[in-house]
C-alpha cells in the first residue's frame, strides 16, 4: 500500500525530545537506562571489537539469550 494511501499517519511529538515521529514508525534507537560503569564497559568492549555501542548490547544480549536456552536444554 501507498503511503497516504487509506492510512492516516498522525504525527506526534514527544514532549521530552522534541522529536516528531509517526505514530506507527518504531524509533530505531530506544533509550535504554545503564549505570556509568555500564556505559563504561560498552563503550570499551565497542573501542576493543570496532562495534558501535548498540551492536554489542545486540550481540551481548543474543548471547545471553542463547546460554539460557542451551542451559534450559541441558536441564531437561
Amino acid at each position: 500500500m501507498k503511503a497516504g494511501v487509506g492510512q492516516k499517519n498522525h504525527l506526534t511529538i514527544s514532549s521530552h525530545s522534541g522529536i516528531m515521529t509517526t505514530m506507527n514508525s518504531q524509533q530505531l534507537n530506544p533509550n535504554i537506562r545503564v549505570t556509568p560503569q555500564t556505559r563504561k564497559d560498552l563503550k570499551m568492549i565497542a573501542a576493543h571489537t570496532g562495534e558501535t555501542m548498540l551492536e554489542v548490547v545486540a550481540r551481548l544480549a543474543k548471547q545471553e539469550l542463547e546460554r539460557l536456552k542451551e542451559q534450559k536444554k541441558s536441564s531437561c
